[in-house]
Formats: structure tokens, sequence, C-alpha cells
């Protein structure tokens, strides 16, 4: 059974379809060899970035001096992922709406061979003697599957990576909340409820999720 058919998705008939048979040996040795790394987690995020800029040093470029942050981000991605594996309907929008995100950082399809192989060595390092070659198989495919979704996502995406805005007044409520107006360049795409992610030239590649306290006025 290959990743291609966990993960592809299929047209919405308004009913979620079950795992095709096979699948579930599959999504048993992902998720065990995840489950042995994920007691390690800030390591094993730790071992994966140095690999990831040995391997690609340009990519060190792309995120904020401090990590800690970032390596958190890292592995709720992947838990996220890992729960997800068998559950397309769930995955796919995911992982297209991150590789639509992951345009901000500067991120090129050049990358995610690096990161396939990052990846794939972190958890063979933390998995143990859970790992071996189904298992290795099984996360190769799936990854393939998971980057080619997140890169067709990005290629797809006609809007801009991001919006540059001014900032026109800060105002301080509480020690902890603040309102910060703001003008952009462009009209940004508005929801309620929706949370943006925020970078300011203080702090480059410190991405803060801010959430618009109402619709943009005219």
């Amino acid at each position: 059974m290959t990743a291609d058919a966990v993960l592809s998705p299929l047209p919405s008939t308004g009913y979620r379809r079950e795992p095709p048979p096979g699948v579930t040996a599959m999504v048993r040795r992902i998720r065990e060899s995840f489950a042995a790394v994920e007691p390690h987690a800030d390591e094993a995020a730790k071992l994966f970035y140095g690999m990831l800029f040995s391997l690609a040093p340009e990519t060190r470029d792309l995120f904020p001096a401090n990590m800690e942050v970032q390596r958190s981000r890292l592995m709720r991605a992947l838990v996220h992922v890992v729960q997800a594996v068998d559950k397309p309907d769930d995955l796919i929008p995911f992982l297209r709406q991150l590789g639509r995100d992951h345009r901000k950082f500067g991120v090129i399809a050049g990358h995610y061979e690096a990161v396939g192989t990052a990846l794939l060595a972190t958890i063979k390092k933390f998995a143990g003697d859970a790992w071996d070659a189904q298992v290795e198989r099984a996360w190769a495919e799936a990854y393939t599957i998971m980057a080619r979704s997140m890169q067709e996502a990005a290629a797809a995406d006609e809007g801009p990576a991001y919006w540059n805005a001014t900032v026109l007044e800060h105002k301080r409520l509480t020690w902890d909340l603040a309102i910060v107006r703001v003008q952009p360049d462009y009209p940004v795409p508005y929801r309620p409820g929706q949370y943006v992610s925020v970078e300011i030239p203080q702090r480059e590649r410190l991405w803060r999720y801010l959430s618009p306290a109402n619709a943009p006025r005219a």
C-alpha cells in the first residue's frame, strides 16, 4: 500500500471515506515509530534543524535567531500529520494551507528534499528498534505525498506571499494586550475569527500570530 492510496483525496461525496484496505499496517508503522520520538520532542527538533541547516545552509536565513518557538511548531505540525495520516479529508487541506503559508518564509521547491532527508534521519535516530526498512519506506512515501501537496498548493496560489503594512497607531490596553492599527499596501482578505501572522523589521523571521479586532475599514 503506497502513500498515494492513503493520502490522495477523492471528490467530496458528503461522506467521510474509510481508508482503503492495506492502509492499517502503514499507518501503524508511522505512528509506532513516531511514538518513540515524541518523548524526545525538543531534542529531535534540534537534531532535525541541525541536519537541515547542514544539508541546505541557506535555509538558516529563513528562521529566527532563537529557534525555541520554531522547534515547538515543528513538533506540533508533525503530531497533527501523524494523527491525521489515515484521514486525507483532514490532512490534505492542512498540508495545502501549510504549503501556501510557507511561501512567506521564502521556502522553494529545492528545500523540500533536504527537509525530507533530515526528517527521516531524525525519526530513525530516535525510533530505535521501531525503525526498519518497512518503516523507512512508509515515512518516505508519506513524506513524498505531503511535500507534493504543499508544493502544488504553493505554486497554485496566485495571491501574494505576504502583505506589507505601515503601523499607524499602537495603543496599550493592559500589560499584555494592545491594539495596533495598520495600513496595508493592498487589501487583505478578511474572515471573522481569522488570525494573521506578523513580522516586524526589528525581529526578522519571528512571526507572531495576531487576531484582527475588526474588518478592514475602507
